[in-house]
């Protein structure tokens, strides 16, 4: 029996430890460390990477602790891209870029991404600025009689500056913001265009060679959109303030390049000139670009209304010059080059505070003192004609370009669909309040 007795307890206990456990479910938050108000960049970064492949989906900042950001995580972005639905929960956090760290803006939201934010500031962010264009090469001169100078090269086009300073919502993508703010972010800066080369020399002897043509000046790349936020998907906004955004500045035109001298063994032409560059136009929407095809949403929340206030279109950019023609032989009938006509100048941003292209839907929303009243590019003047020979004439003057067009829509440019609430405030913005089509009377 007492042998029984034990078989029996031990199959008892045999079955009590097989009992299955109970698998622990996944967290659904991760806390980002902080210590002395100083955040975890590197564990924020380690955090959206773990919740776009699948890890916590909401991540929760540090009580009034900044986290700096002082290199891009991926492509021109502090943090990667938001490619799933995540959450980010602060308690006056801020997420900002180190202002001696290459250019990168804070945050970009992807395609299938959804980022639902609150109680945050992004600051700082500068999106990249284009790339100056390069100047065209200096044509060679004559390396003896019955060989001509060299025409210059054409120089190339600056690039256009990144849109979205602080944050880019692309197609698809969806941002939420409530009681945050978004401050002092820059869209990228337009690239200057590249200078024509001059034309080389001709000959000192020899038959008859007309001076060889400088090449063109190239166009300014165009200041980036959204110095605030760029958005090509869904934005909405509650209960938070876009303040001192900029959106980016225009590259000035190239200058073009000088004429070639003519031969001096014969009578002979000198070269014409190259004409200068247009500049670029300045980037639209200081607080906010609302793209064609996206929605923009504010309304309010229950810590107060929304404010986009002290924001700024970008600047234009400055035309490049006409180069001078070339000068003609020293004897007989040649006649001078002609300048070079100068370029256009670029137009200055529009949409100081908004500018709308797709569907804005303002609700409670203060829009005052933003300013989008910069000038217009400088038109670029012609270039001198060169010296005619002692029986020739002087090349004519080139003609010179048209100063590009100023700001407009220091609160609002509208040239999309804008609903506007009768608690909204439009006031205060430089040249004026609204313009486009469909401002509010």
């Amino acid at each position: 029996m007492r042998r029984m007795a034990a078989v029996l307890v031990g199959l008892l206990l045999a079955g009590i430890g097989a009992v299955p456990t109970v698998a622990q479910a996944a967290p659904s938050s991760v806390t980002v460390g902080c210590t002395s108000g100083v955040g975890d960049s590197a564990g924020l970064v380690s955090a959206v990477n773990s919740a776009n492949q699948g890890g916590p989906k909401t991540i929760v900042l540090g009580p009034s602790c900044t986290y700096t950001l002082t290199s891009a995580a991926e492509n021109a972005d502090g943090l990667p891209v938001i490619s799933s639905s995540i959450g980010l929960k602060g308690s006056g956090s801020t997420i900002t870029r180190d202002s001696s760290a290459s250019r990168f803006r804070i945050v970009e939201i992807g395609s299938a991404g959804k980022l639902t934010a609150s109680d945050v500031t992004i600051s700082g962010g500068h999106a990249p600025d284009g790339a100056n264009g390069a100047n065209g090469p200096t044509g060679a001169d004559s390396i003896g009689p019955g060989e001509p100078g060299q025409p210059g090269g054409d120089g190339t086009a600056g690039g256009n500056g990144a849109a979205g300073g602080g944050i880019l919502v692309d197609g698809g993508g969806a941002l939420s913001l409530s009681n945050s703010v978004v401050t002092a972010n820059t869209a990228g800066n337009g690239g200057s265009g590249g200078n024509g080369g001059a034309a080389g020399a001709g000959p000192s002897g020899g038959p008859m060679e007309p001076g060889a043509s400088g090449g063109n000046g190239a166009a300014g790349g165009d200041g980036g959109n959204g110095g605030g936020i760029s958005n090509n998907g869904n934005v909405t906004l509650s209960a938070t303030t876009l303040t001192n955004n900029v959106a980016g500045a225009a590259g000035s035109g190239g200058n073009g390049g000088n004429g070639g001298v003519a031969g001096s063994g014969a009578p002979a032409d000198g070269g014409n000139a190259g004409n200068g560059g247009n500049g670029g136009n300045g980037g639209n929407g200081g607080a906010i670009f609302n793209s064609g095809g996206a929605r923009l949403t504010t309304f309010p929340g229950a810590q107060g209304t929304n404010a986009v206030t002290n924001n700024t279109a970008g600047a234009a950019g400055a035309a490049g010059n006409g180069g001078t023609g070339g000068d003609a032989t020293s004897h007989g009938p040649g006649n001078g080059g002609n300048g070079g006509n100068g370029g256009n100048g670029g137009a200055a941003g529009k949409g100081g505070g908004i500018f709308n292209a797709g569907l804005a839907t303002l609700a409670r929303t203060s829009v005052t003192g933003n300013s989008a009243d910069g000038s217009g590019g400088a038109a670029g003047t012609g270039g001198a004609g060169g010296l005619g020979g002692p029986a020739g004439s002087n090349g004519s003057t080139g003609t010179g370009g048209t100063a590009g067009a100023d700001g407009a829509g220091g609160g609002v440019f509208n040239n999309g669909t804008l609903q506007v609430n009768p608690t909204d405030v439009i006031s205060g913005n430089s040249p004026d309040q609204c313009s486009g089509t469909g401002c509010p009377a």
